[in-house]
């Protein structure tokens, strides 16, 4: 949660500020799934990011990029 309810991360990805615990649970067990790689970046035993791998079909279908993966990380801002 500490990147998922910081507005300056969320703004530059354009996604939707986490305001609950709910929103987390459903992210682990509804969207992380779909990664074909996702792990945490850690700083002192706590989760300050993550970095994923994962397809990038079939959001952007290009038929050139159906071997291809797109890499991503997201670290709180806190720790920029």
């Amino acid at each position: 949660m500490v990147w998922s309810t910081d507005e300056k991360v969320m703004a530059k990805f354009g996604w939707e500020l986490y305001t609950s615990k709910d929103n987390g649970i459903d992210f682990i067990e509804n969207i992380a799934p779909d990664f074909q790689w996702c792990k945490a970046i850690c700083l002192n035993d706590r989760a300050i990011g993550s970095i994923m791998i994962f397809s990038s079909l079939p959001y952007n279908y290009d038929k050139s990029r159906e071997k291809s993966a797109e890499l991503s990380y997201v670290i709180g801002s806190k720790y920029w």
